[in-house]
């Protein structure tokens, strides 16, 4: 029978990002605890950036129907004018 593995899968996991942090803070322990800490920061900051980005994503599409609106309507009185010129009804 195979025994369930998960246990030591997950220990092996926790090492290895244990030595990796060890590793990149150069054997530093507090230093390593340190860079952990703002690497748990990233999904914060990274939805905090998205949000602001959704916020300038809407400002551009209300400024662009407004100019798209603005277009429509000079359009329109530009048909309305030269039409007028011809014989054509407004």
């Amino acid at each position: 029978m195979s025994k369930n593995r998960t246990g030591l899968y997950l220990g092996l996991a926790a090492a290895g990002a244990g030595g990796y942090y060890l590793y990149r803070a150069g054997g530093d322990i507090n230093n390593a605890r340190s860079k952990f800490k703002l690497d748990e920061r990233i999904p914060e900051l990274a939805q905090d950036g998205k949000d602001k980005l959704d916020g300038i994503r809407q400002d551009a599409r209300d400024k662009i129907d407004q100019v798209d609106r603005t277009v429509e309507q000079k359009a329109a009185e530009a048909k309305g004018n030269v039409s007028g010129w011809f014989g054509g009804k407004k």
